[in-house]
């Protein structure tokens, strides 16, 4: 198994949500492209990672998806999240944060909460193509200074033109 974390941030590539089952959800949400008038930095459009404490009821996906990847049982695979579950929950009693690769990182906060920092990677949205964030100058239009007269343009004069009256047939209907 190549790690909970990575296999969630896989699966948010394509779903809006992934639960972990008694631990919360991992939300993506569409981030659009952003230019920065100042430093002039281009950020392709991607997805941020949040997370939500509240969402951790088994919807199936994650440990179906774990399943069929590592040819496991369901049980099997549900033993496997449980158990990742219980490292992170260590982690965060420990050292008060734990690294989700992929994701971000969890940090415990005073009050039994978590707070989430979303790690920012455009490969998390398919519409992004592959783009990485750049700086681009904007390009300067050269001005270019001419010498030269203004060229005339000869006067022609139009000739005139009569124009007939329109004859208009009455039709008569009988």
């Amino acid at each position: 198994m190549y790690g909970l974390s990575t296999h969630i941030a896989s699966l948010l590539v394509q779903r809006d949500c992934v639960i972990v089952p008694g631990f919360g959800a991992f939300l993506a949400n569409p981030v659009s492209a952003k230019l920065n008038p100042v430093s002039h930095k281009f950020t392709p459009p991607g997805r941020q990672f949040s997370f939500n404490a509240k969402l951790n009821q088994n919807d199936g996906l994650l440990i179906h998806s774990i399943a069929q990847e590592e040819n496991e049982a369901y049980d099997a695979a549900k033993d496997l999240v449980a158990g990742e579950v219980a490292r992170w929950e260590q982690g965060l009693e420990k050292n008060g944060m734990v690294l989700l690769e992929g994701l971000g990182t969890l940090h415990k906060q005073a009050n039994a909460g978590l707070r989430f920092e979303p790690e920012f990677n455009p490969k998390n949205a398919l519409d992004s193509f592959g783009l990485h964030a750049f700086h681009k100058m904007p390009a300067v239009k050269a001005v270019q200074k001419t010498t030269t007269a203004p060229v005339e343009e000869p006067v022609t004069e139009r000739p005139e033109v009569s124009i007939a009256p329109v004859q208009r047939k009455t039709a008569y209907w009988k």
